[in-house]
């Protein structure tokens, strides 16, 4: 009755350890049939199939799973379950974080409140004076939330980053290297910035579809609470086909188009107007990199800076980043040569010794004297407070708040008649800021640290995940938080915004992680992997 033969069967102990391993019910009457009821049940209770046994496992295994997957990351690390991947480049990394990090203070507050578009002490007929007196308006402390100054931050960034190597090899005279370095870029670049957009983006219609948005839009819709920038919201369409087609109109047709150079703010997220700009930009830098592959160190630099002229006369602030960045990757190089100079190459030199070259495998292992240990540099440190202040120039009314007006009076002309002065002096603060840090041990420190470097592993996740995050669950938890704390004073209204902030903050973060490890890591695995079935076998 409990087995045929062809079952197998486990059995369990019933006392302690130390027992030998034979089952109780087997010695009632000395055979292996139960003599009663109860002796019945015990059998049924210990002599169980290994099948039935092993399902909690199988259902237990995969759970634990899920939870570690679904921990962040920094708890995980923590935990001793992942490992830390350091990089040569931690502290531009820590940069990128803190970046993101301004930029979602920025989208989590501005669109119920204007008062951070504009400088302290503005003087405009338009604006109320006590509008313009707040003390999160004054410069640097508006750097918290001085979202649009970072976009050109994380250009300048992209443009270092993406011309380190190759002008290392450029500089090293390797060219089959550099070759191979530069269509790889370019065929993984378009792949690594728009397969994690796609993938947020559908999940934002996904959302849309289960009614994660409906609260908010009625929100959105009412006026009562968005008071500030109203952004474009994730629309709620009859049925899934004109869902589907809305999607793939604003979120492959358009923002995929990389022929049109004007911004786009596509309805599913409208943050990622970045997006095209940066694959373009790095279009062009790569480009240049090619053009000017063989080409002299004086030369290349001077046909840089005429690029820059040009780009500036065509107020192109995003590409001029990026060639902006690339030149102070070379520029970086051609002072500490002897740290990334490749060894045993022919290295491009760039002071000539007696014979006219420059022996790099002697500079290589030479230790640094005392004279040539890194030293505290005062002026790149107020050249980094100089780039912070032009960082804090207002998005607008610039031309009548104290302490800009004279910066916008020395604009370039092209920037002044487009209106745009402010991308002017984000960009020169952005640019002196890249190179103060990368050239300043001691303002490295803080964008070393864990946090910063959290922050810069899943910034991009944390760029493409914050917005639907801000526009759902803000949304719908802001009127709610302003019912208890009340917005009729200051401090209610600001206690409700850091309320929400720190909530969305802290959801945005956990679903960046996740959305990091699971789809931005993914995508770059992926882009590599079609790279390499696709490419030639030798």
């Amino acid at each position: 009755m409990f087995g045929n033969g062809n079952q197998n069967y486990l059995q369990l102990p019933t006392s302690s350890p130390d027992d030998e391993d034979v089952d109780p019910a087997l010695e009632v009457n000395g055979s292996d049939q139960p003599s009663s009821p109860h002796d019945h049940m015990v059998l049924r209770k210990t002599i169980v199939p290994r099948r039935f046994y092993q399902l909690p496992y199988k259902l237990v295994c995969p759970l634990s799973k899920l939870g570690i997957c679904l921990l962040p990351a920094f708890v995980r690390r923590r935990a001793g379950l992942v490992a830390e991947n350091p990089n040569a480049l931690t502290a531009l990394d820590g940069v990128r974080g803190f970046a993101c990090l301004f930029v979602f203070n920025f989208h989590s507050i501005y669109t119920y409140t204007n008062s951070l578009h504009n400088g302290y002490g503005l003087h405009n007929d338009d604006i109320s004076v006590e509008n313009t007196m707040y003390i999160h308006q004054l410069p640097f402390v508006s750097l918290l939330y001085r979202g649009r100054a970072m976009v050109c931050v994380f250009f300048a960034l992209s443009g270092y980053v993406l011309s380190r190597k190759p002008l290392q090899q450029i500089r090293a005279q390797q060219y089959e290297k550099f070759q191979h370095t530069i269509t790889s870029s370019v065929f993984r670049r378009g792949l690594r910035l728009y397969l994690p957009t796609l993938a947020s983006t559908f999940l934002v219609l996904v959302a849309v579809r289960l009614g994660a948005f409906d609260r908010a839009t009625e929100v959105r819709d009412s006026g009562e609470y968005i008071r500030g920038t109203n952004e474009e919201h994730p629309p709620i369409l009859p049925n899934l086909m004109e869902q589907l087609q809305d999607w793939g109109n604003n979120c492959v047709w358009k923002l995929l188009n990389p022929f049109k150079w004007d911004e786009f703010y596509n309805n599913y997220d409208s943050h990622l107007w970045t997006i095209p700009l940066e694959f373009r930009s790095s279009l062009v830098l790569f480009l240049t990199h090619v053009a000017l592959a063989k080409v002299r160190t004086g030369w290349r630099l001077g046909l840089t800076c005429v690029l820059i002229v040009f780009l500036i006369a065509r107020v192109r602030w995003e590409v001029m980043l990026f060639v902006v960045g690339g030149m102070l990757a070379e520029l970086d190089l051609i002072m500490r040569t002897w740290e990334d100079m490749p060894s045993g190459s022919n290295a491009e030199p760039i002071l000539p010794s007696a014979s006219g070259r420059l022996d790099v495998n002697e500079i290589s292992e030479k230790p640094p004297t005392p004279e040539q240990k890194p030293r505290v540099r005062y002026h790149n440190i107020f050249f980094f407070v100089v780039a912070l202040y032009f960082l804090s120039y207002p998005d607008f009314n610039s031309k009548d708040t104290p302490g800009f007006s004279f910066l916008w009076s020395v604009s370039p002309p092209a920037f002044a008649r487009a209106r745009r002065t402010q991308w002017w002096w984000w960009s020169i603060g952005a640019s002196l800021l890249l190179w103060t840090i990368s050239n300043t041990p001691v303002l490295q420190v803080p964008f070393k640290s864990r946090v910063a470097q959290y922050l810069g592993q899943v910034s991009y996740a944390f760029y493409v995940v914050h917005g639907p995050i801000l526009h759902s669950l803000g949304y719908t938890l802001m009127p709610i938080i302003w019912g208890l704390t009340g917005r009729e004073t200051n401090a209610g209204f600001v206690g409700g915004l850091l309320i929400n902030w720190a909530i969305c903050l802290f959801v945005s973060l956990w679903v960046a992680d996740i959305f990091w490890r699971t789809v931005d890591k993914s995508s770059v695995r992926f882009a590599r992997f079609v790279e390499e079935r696709m490419a030639h076998r030798n």
